[in-house]
């Protein structure tokens, strides 16, 4: 995946969060069929049990991660605006 580059420190940031959170999410749900399928089939072992945990875990922390680096980045650039809109009058 490439990564859009942007002039401002926060945005590209934002977008380092988004795009490691993407790549995450697409091989834990690859990690997290393929344990599933063991179950169903009831070959699943209980390590393969622990590591469907740890997967949702992560998966979770980076869902957080993202949210955390997007609300800075709204309101860095909400503050912003407003004080654009500030000087202007």
């Amino acid at each position: 995946m490439t990564s859009k580059k942007w002039d401002d420190p926060q945005l590209d940031a934002a977008q380092f969060a988004i795009d490691r959170f993407l790549n995450a999410k697409q091989n834990v749900s690859e990690q997290m069929a393929e344990i599933y399928q063991s179950i169903q089939d009831g070959s699943a072992t209980d390590e393969d049990r622990k590591r469907l945990k740890s997967l949702r875990e992560q998966y979770i922390a980076l869902s957080k991660e993202v949210e955390d680096v997007m609300g800075r980045l709204l309101v860095g650039n909400l503050t912003r605006n407003w004080s654009d809109v500030a000087k202007r009058k």
